[in-house]
């Protein structure tokens, strides 16, 4: 699978570019990962295609669990998904309507960049539940 992380931000903290670069590093058996860091949305134009799937983190209250985003990410590849791109901080208006799953992560308000930590960092825990690894808590 490839998964397309969108930020709303115009840099990355170091301390935060570690850790999605550290997680990004973990993805690599299971996806390709891209990473881009722009106040702007510039989503593909192929998009619309029917192995794309759009997901928008929500700041709110968590609405899925590991376990759960495991099968939700297992489901999209059975039914023959090949790319995520997930939005993180991006307005309403600019995120499009078709094929969209919203999700959010944390109950609390937490800055775009720590929102990507966590996605990606529950994406990897979703892997390795699907393969049946120990996630080291």
């Amino acid at each position: 699978m490839n998964c397309h992380l969108y930020i709303n931000q115009n840099n990355i903290s170091s301390n935060h570019r570690a850790a999605i670069n550290e997680y990004i590093k973990r993805l690599t058996p299971y996806c390709k990962t891209d990473l881009v860091i722009d106040s702007r949305l510039t989503l593909p134009k192929d998009i619309e295609k029917s192995d794309h799937q759009l997901i928008v983190i929500k700041k709110g209250l968590s609405s899925l669990s590991s376990t759960e985003l495991a099968e939700y990410i297992n489901k999209l590849q059975t039914t023959g998904t090949s790319t995520i791109h997930v939005t993180i901080g991006y307005s309403q208006q600019e995120v499009p309507n078709s094929k969209q799953q919203s999700i959010s992560i944390s109950p609390t308000d937490l800055s775009n960049e720590t929102l990507s930590v966590l996605f990606l960092e529950q994406l990897y825990r979703a892997y390795t539940i699907i393969s049946g690894k120990t996630y080291h808590k």
